[in-house]
């Protein structure tokens, strides 16, 4: 029965969210400057719950150009863009955690900035992102 009653409080597990964005609690954030003008101003509670959420796709490592395996790059091209998180997948407090890390170690740039991305001869992308180097530039 104990097993059964533990079971069930797992897959019933609904984490406690907090709202994130209040305005008066962005407002005590920071100490205003002496001359208001040049305060910042944030945007509002409503418009800041109004953004869209940012997907978070998976993720491959990058490897040095003389340490990529054979056959990587050509093999991540062929790779269809996967989403990561999926929020109404989390069933367990241990999806949860293990989401929390994976959202915290997310990138905040798609853009190629490291060695496998970048040819190390002319700076020119050889990943297809539509960015360009300023080389290219």
């Amino acid at each position: 029965m104990k097993t059964m009653a533990l079971l069930l409080a797992v897959s019933t597990f609904s984490p406690n969210i907090p709202r994130t964005w209040k305005a008066s609690d962005v407002s005590a954030l920071e100490v205003p400057l002496a001359n208001p003008m040049y305060s910042p101003i944030h945007i509002s509670e409503e418009v800041y719950y109004r953004l869209p959420v940012r997907v978070i796709y998976k993720s491959y490592p990058v490897y040095r150009p003389d340490r990529e395996p054979s056959g990587y790059t050509e093999w991540l091209r062929r790779q269809e863009p996967e989403i990561a998180f999926d929020g109404s997948k989390l069933k367990t407090r241990e999806d949860w955690i293990n989401a929390g890390e994976l959202v915290f170690n997310a990138p905040t740039s798609y853009a190629p900035v490291f060695f496998s991305a970048v040819d190390g001869t002319t700076g020119n992308s050889t990943i297809g992102s539509g960015c360009r180097s300023a080389a290219t530039a």
